[in-house]
């Protein structure tokens, strides 16, 4: 591990503050690989197309890997090949499920840690971030609960 900042974008929807933040890295990024995989079992996923159409509007070159299909090999060519990942949102434990299983989580991590990759995390790419998913079980729970 080395003294270098983590440099971490966490939020629920909004993208608005990236740009600035993107500009405030310490190297200016050429390329971000977007993680679409939380939203696979969403009929309909919008905001993956908008979150690299706004890395594009700052000059990234984005390649996306989906952890559904990604072997660990894949995951770690294009980790290498980029300075910022983007997590996307959509079902928590889904993502969970094929970051452990492609590796994701082994390779990341250090990366991020490390302040060699910069990391931005909406929704359930933000709780992946986290120490457990354990506020996602239960806010699980409370949707599935009915009402009093």
């Amino acid at each position: 591990m080395t003294d270098r900042p983590q440099r971490l974008f966490l939020g629920s929807a909004g993208l608005g503050a990236l740009p600035a933040w993107l500009a405030s890295l310490p190297v200016t990024p050429r390329r971000a690989v977007l993680i679409p995989t939380a939203a696979n079992p969403l009929p309909s996923a919008r905001y993956v197309h908008t979150a690299a159409g706004l890395l594009k509007a700052e000059g990234l070159a984005v390649g996306q890997l989906d952890l559904e299909r990604a072997a660990h090999q894949d995951v770690q060519r294009e980790l290498g090949q980029a300075q910022v990942v983007f997590v996307a949102g959509g079902y928590a434990m889904f993502l969970l499920q094929h970051v452990r299983r492609s590796g994701f989580d082994r390779l990341a991590a250090p990366a991020v840690r490390d302040g060699a990759l910069a990391y931005i995390g909406i929704s359930a790419g933000a709780a992946l971030a986290g120490p457990d998913q354990a506020i996602t079980v239960i806010g699980a729970r409370w949707q599935v609960q009915p009402s009093a």
